[in-house]
């Protein structure tokens, strides 16, 4: 860590503690604190980041390995991104309609499953033919879709009335954030590049680091699932004003 990067992460953490002492102090804060204080929605908003930070390893990560990797030019590679976006498009509506139906821990679950199997599968057939790639984007893209449906609405149900506007609002300035400081650890991984191949399976050394980076993202989905099913197996208590209380 450079000179600079330290006084930056100095900054930060001072900052930090003082926006939190003065949310304890005032009557007013801007992000309440008693959002915290359900489970529901503080672990699940370090679930929901890291969702959307393995997921921004589509629409960022792989383009690189089509480029580094399999030398495609960059309309090319744009081209390969079309069909997983146009499934998206086409499915999202429906998506919604399932999460309504057949809820949130049924959809989530099968979207972590299948995303376990396209990372697994990236893992193995990093650097193969660009077409195959493509291919399994859309069950990717589409799966991270439904996914994050299913996760927000039910980080959303641990949400007092009253807290909603400004717990969901966190929830998009996070989901923005994570897909930010993603691409920059994901630039620093690949700057490093990977010594050993963690897949057997994937031959190519060429796309090695590629390769372990979906391998852990393969891993990290069934850990996440593992938590937000332990998480959401009751109902989780909605937190409340103060005020609420008095009553």
């Amino acid at each position: 860590m450079t000179q600079a990067n330290i006084l930056y992460f100095s900054a930060a953490s001072v900052l930090f503690i003082l926006f939190l002492v003065r949310s304890r102090l005032t009557s007013a804060p801007f992000i309440p604190l008693q959002l915290f204080r359900s489970k529901g929605y503080a672990i699940g908003l370090v679930i929901l980041v890291l969702v959307q930070g393995i997921g921004f390893s589509f629409p960022f990560l792989t383009p690189l390995l089509l480029q580094q990797v399999n030398d495609l030019s960059s309309g090319i590679v744009g081209f390969m991104l079309v069909p997983a976006a146009i499934a998206s498009a086409l499915l999202g509506k429906r998506i919604g309609k399932v999460v309504d139906a057949r809820g949130n821990h049924f959809v989530y679950s099968i979207s972590a499953c299948l995303l376990f199997i396209t990372f697994m599968a990236m893992s193995i057939w990093a650097g193969v033919h660009h077409y195959w790639i493509a291919a399994i984007l859309i069950v990717g893209t589409v799966s991270q879709m439904s996914l994050q449906i299913s996760l927000i609405n039910s980080v959303s149900r641990s949400l007092a009335p009253e807290y909603t506007g400004i717990g969901m609002g966190l929830v998009s300035t996070l989901n923005f954030m994570s897909g930010a400081i993603a691409a920059s650890f994901y630039s620093i991984l690949l700057d490093q590049g990977a010594g050993t191949a963690w897949n057997g399976l994937n031959g190519n050394l060429e796309a090695s680091v590629f390769s372990n980076m979906y391998f852990v993202f393969a891993v990290m989905h069934i850990l996440l699932l593992a938590a937000f099913h332990y998480l959401y197996r009751n109902p989780v208590p909605k937190v409340r004003t103060a005020n609420r209380h008095s009553h």
